[in-house]
């Protein structure tokens, strides 16, 4: 058990050094490539560095149900319950969106303001309402125009690798700009490399796209309600 403990945990520091540890160089490798070769080559650089993290993982990726997702705009709405979701939502979900929302932690790595400005990544700063009202404003716009939005559910890792409460944020976001919500699950994580854990063990990953929600005939009002009743989605589709 020590030593299979030891491995998990010598694993575990290998992803995370891989792939956080390794941003800025990324960052800085995805500008070069963008300036050089233009952005399929830049987008490159992220989806390797991705398949390169979850190689380290031991992770067999599954994804399901991507015909279901709109050829408009739309707003992806997904839960996060462990660090694996971030290279999850970085080498998949991200792939189908113009658009991804990031929380301002992220924005502290060397050349990541740059490289996100470039990618479509918006920034979101906790405890400041005006500037989170000034980005869904901006984000809405671009939504409402055909662009598709990336955007966490809870807005914060699970702790307990559960999903937790959906904020209304991407709800807003799609019944302002009048369209539809893909739920979008993200399972297996978890029980990979838990919230806190720096043991990773290898195993299955899975991106589940929902059947779209449509927003038709929902007021900003009761972005609550459907935030919770987009949560019940993914909750379903994680099984």
């Amino acid at each position: 058990m020590a030593i299979q403990a030891l491995s998990e945990a010598v694993r575990g520091a290998h992803f995370l050094v891989s792939y956080f540890a390794l941003s800025p160089l990324v960052n800085r490798r995805f500008l070069r490539a963008w300036e050089r070769d233009g952005p399929a080559a830049a987008r490159a650089v992220y989806r390797l560095h991705g398949d390169r993290a979850l190689a380290i993982a031991g992770a067999d990726v599954l994804i399901e149900g991507e015909h279901r997702i709109p050829t408009g705009g739309c707003v992806f709405v997904y839960n996060e319950s462990s660090l694996l979701d971030l290279v999850l939502l970085s080498r998949y979900v991200h792939e189908h969106a113009n658009v991804a929302v990031a929380a301002e932690v992220f924005a502290r790595f060397p050349w990541a303001r740059a490289a996100f400005a470039r990618s479509g990544i918006v920034i979101f700063q906790r405890g400041d309402r005006a500037a989170a009202e000034r980005m869904l404003s901006a984000v809405t716009q671009r939504v409402a125009q055909g662009a598709k939005l990336a955007m966490g559910g809870e807005g914060r890792l699970s702790r307990d690798g559960n999903v937790g409460h959906f904020k209304r944020g991407g709800c807003l976001v799609a019944i302002r700009a009048g369209v539809p919500i893909v739920p979008v699950a993200l399972a297996g994580s978890p029980a990979m490399m838990p919230v806190g854990s720096l043991r990773l063990r290898p195993g299955n990953l899975r991106v589940t796209y929902g059947e779209a929600v449509q927003t038709e005939g929902w007021s900003e009002a009761e972005a609550d309600q459907l935030a919770a009743y987009v949560r019940g989605r993914v909750v379903a589709l994680r099984q």
